[in-house]
């Protein structure tokens, strides 16, 4: 993420990751597979994370699932996306989300 305030239009500076290891190997994250990331925060300032699943038919649902994380303490980033509370299991591919 970067700092912003309303109205800026200069650069951005320098960006922080707020979520890690989201791509990394089949030990971790979830690689290959959807190339979008859906991202959501909702009114109590949680973060979702959605990668979508490998194929049409998945061995298990390690990537079907949408996982969440309190952004409100931002001393805790980066969080690694496999320690993200399991929010919702077994959705294939997810492309958007509302509250």
């Amino acid at each position: 993420r970067w700092p912003y305030t309303d109205g800026q239009r200069e650069d951005l500076g320098t960006y922080e990751v707020v979520v890690e290891n989201i791509n990394a190997d089949g030990n971790g994250g979830a690689p290959m597979g959807h190339k979008t990331r859906s991202l959501v925060v909702d009114k109590q300032n949680r973060l979702y994370v959605q990668v979508g699943s490998l194929g049409n038919v998945d061995d298990d649902s390690f990537r079907s699932r949408i996982r969440r994380f309190d952004i409100t303490d931002t001393s805790s980033f980066p969080f690694d996306f496999i320690k993200g509370e399991v929010f919702i299991d077994g959705v294939r591919n997810e492309v958007g989300l509302a509250f």
